[in-house]
C-alpha cells in the first residue's frame, strides 16, 4: 500500500521512474541493495466518508486514499474483475 500512495510526491516519483501504483522501485544497476526495514502502516484515520489516511512508520502521511481508489489498486482477484 505505501508503494501505491496517491500523495502528489509519490505521484510524481512513480511518474518519472515510470513505475505504477504499488509497484517496488528498482534498484540502479550496479548498486548494491542495502537493508531497508519493511514500511508498515502505524495508524489509520477516516477523512469525512471518503478516504483512508495512513501513517506509516516511514513518517511519510500525506497520501489520502479514497475507496476508489483502493478498488483500483487492490490486486484481489474480486477487485481486478470488477475493473475489467
Amino acid at each position: 500500500m505505501r508503494e501505491a500512495c496517491p500523495c502528489a510526491l509519490c505521484e510524481d516519483e512513480r511518474g518519472k521512474a515510470g513505475r505504477k501504483p504499488g509497484e517496488a522501485a528498482k534498484l540502479a544497476p550496479g548498486a548494491l541493495p542495502m537493508f531497508k526495514a519493511a514500511v508498515k502502516a502505524v495508524s489509520v484515520e477516516a477523512v469525512g466518508k471518503y478516504a483512508l489516511r495512513f501513517a506509516w512508520n516511514d513518517q511519510h502521511d500525506l497520501g489520502i486514499y479514497s475507496w476508489f481508489y483502493l478498488r483500483e489498486v487492490c490486486p484481489c482477484g474480486e477487485c481486478a474483475a470488477k475493473r475489467q
